[in-house]
């Protein structure tokens, strides 16, 4: 008895896979069903039909919101009764280098209705609205692979400095280069917008852009942080995505795309924010 139980479960299984995972809910990615099964063989606690009604009523609101932990995951998408703990583990290490599947997307896709990968741009898609969302995991660049962005190098550093006259021993770009441009930019703010114009990742520099900023380091008085949430404005408004939604080993948190300046401060401010390394397209990101 306990072998037909098994068998029948199994097949309901196999039924109701290809109706949670619709070609739209795939996007770019293939094998999300087959996938999703093998983790449910291991993690289910209850028929697979109890799963999928409760998936069926699950929708994830993306706002602002401050790190979550894993732990509590299961939780708050109602599901803790029907999938062991080891799930999230599990699932969060289905990843795909191409096309790209970051640390927590699959998650987030497989235990909410409203959740499905982009088809273009974007990382997840908010079905309900077509809404994009961007996933950065740990150390995650402010860029995507197009023509669009430009490799940091150390002729780039040189340019920027030789806009005072002056040579730099760094290749990149991090805070104590930014501790040194400040300290050239008190002497000459005429300067301000050139420099910032520079240190876009962007191969077509955006004068508007780096006006935008200009005013904002003239407030903050930090080429660091300044440059990191100029790539954050310019990256999310090139991806057309609403919110950033960050992870790392411990949890998540979600920011809503920034609208001003201003606000690409504050969410670079509250996160751990990194040099722009050489080759890289832009600053590196993380929680």
């Amino acid at each position: 008895m306990l072998f037909i139980n098994m068998y029948m479960d199994l097949n309901s299984l196999n039924a109701l896979l290809p109706k949670f995972w619709t070609a739209e809910k795939c996007g770019k990615h293939e094998g999300l069903a087959s996938q999703h099964g093998m983790l449910l063989m291991k993690n289910l606690l209850v028929k697979p039909e109890d799963l999928f009604e409760q998936l069926a009523k699950n929708t994830f609101t993306f706002q602002n919101f401050s790190k979550i932990s894993w732990a509590d995951f299961l939780h708050r998408a109602n599901l803790a009764e029907y999938l062991k703990p080891e799930y999230i583990n599990d699932a969060l290490n289905v990843t795909t280098a191409r096309p790209a599947i970051g640390k927590g997307e699959f998650l987030f896709a497989s235990c909410f209705a409203n959740i499905g990968f982009s088809s273009g741009k974007g990382d997840l898609v908010d079905l309900r609205n077509n809404t994009r969302i961007e996933f950065k995991g740990i150390r995650s660049t402010l860029s995507g692979d197009g023509k669009e962005y430009k490799q940091m190098n150390r002729s780039l550093m040189y340019s920027v400095f030789s806009q005072f006259n002056t040579s730099t021993q760094f290749d990149h770009f991090n805070r104590d280069c930014g501790k040194d441009l400040d300290e050239l930019l008190k002497h000459s703010p005429d300067k301000i917008e050139t420099v910032l114009k520079m240190l876009q990742n962007l191969s077509n520099e955006n004068t508007k852009i780096a006006n935008m900023f200009g005013k904002l380091y003239r407030l903050k008085g930090n080429i660091f942080n300044t440059v990191g949430a100029m790539q954050l404005y310019t990256y999310m408004n090139l991806q057309k995505s609403s919110y950033l939604l960050m992870t790392n080993d411990q949890g998540f948190c979600c920011f809503q795309k920034p609208e001003q300046p201003i606000d690409a401060y504050n969410i670079v401010t509250n996160v751990k924010l990194s040099s722009w390394e050489t080759g890289n397209r832009g600053m590196t990101i993380g929680i």
